[in-house]
């Protein structure tokens, strides 16, 4: 699959960087902290993630039961729709087989941006 570095968020740089900064040289890219951030060289779980997002979730102030770490793959989805990126393209990403359930991740952010009745009701 291929990675766009983009302008907004460039995961190429900030993977870089993370590699530099944790001093990870082999094995797995995202591991397991100890306490005060010191990796142990584990790999995170699966099941790591949803607690992470839910934490950091709090600490921006929304509730953390409303955010799971599925939240990423529809906030992911929803935006490259907003974007106009191509649902076979979006797919490539998500690693999804049906378009049927991409579309049931896009959230309609503005119900009204390019309504199909805007030229004539």
């Amino acid at each position: 699959m291929a990675v766009q570095d983009g302008d907004g968020i460039g995961p190429i740089m900030r993977l870089k960087r993370h590699l530099q900064s944790s001093g990870i040289t082999e094995g797995s890219l995202f591991q397991t902290t100890r306490r005060g951030g010191r990796l142990r060289g584990r790999p995170m779980r699966h099941s790591d993630i949803p607690l992470i997002v839910k934490h950091y979730a709090a600490l921006i102030g929304l509730n953390p039961k409303d955010i799971a770490g599925h939240s990423l793959r529809a906030g992911f989805v929803t935006s490259a729709a907003v974007h106009h990126a191509r649902l076979d393209k979006i797919m490539a990403v998500t690693r999804h087989k049906s378009p049927s359930t991409v579309m049931g991740y896009i959230r309609d952010v503005d119900v009204f941006a390019d309504h199909a009745g805007k030229s004539f009701l």
